[in-house]
């Protein structure tokens, strides 16, 4: 097997796709991806901090929102080795619990030009395009 798809098989693990999953014109979508294995596909060369969703913050600093508020979970797709854009991007984060006026406001203004944005008194959802 070719470096490229040991490195897919390393990042799919951490996504949590399953092996042999289908890759729909190349892509895979993930949700529920918190801090640590954010982290860990950051270290390990699988996703890179300047990263970014078209107008979306960084992968960085997605990651340094997550570690400052636990519970985040992030949302993204991963592309296929065999394409020469293979990455892993992240397009937002979710969460569901308690949302204090506090951590509402955090994410208000970490994400307020999100192209989709929630902000619920048990939910916190932005999605960039």
């Amino acid at each position: 097997m070719k470096l490229k798809g040991v490195k897919q098989l390393e990042r799919d693990a951490l996504l949590r796709i399953s092996s042999g999953s289908e890759y729909g014109g190349g892509i895979r979508h993930f949700d529920g991806l918190d801090a640590e294995r954010l982290r860990a596909l950051v270290d390990g060369g699988h996703a890179y901090p300047t990263e970014c969703q078209n107008a979306s913050p960084s992968i960085a600093e997605f990651l340094d929102f997550m570690t400052a508020h636990p519970g985040m979970l992030a949302h993204g797709y991963a592309v296929h080795y065999s394409r020469p854009d293979y990455r892993t991007s992240i397009e937002g984060l979710d969460y569901e619990g308690p949302v204090t006026e506090e951590l509402a406001r955090r994410f208000r203004a970490a994400f307020a030009e999100a192209d989709d944005l929630v902000v619920d008194k048990n939910h916190l959802h932005c999605w960039y395009d």
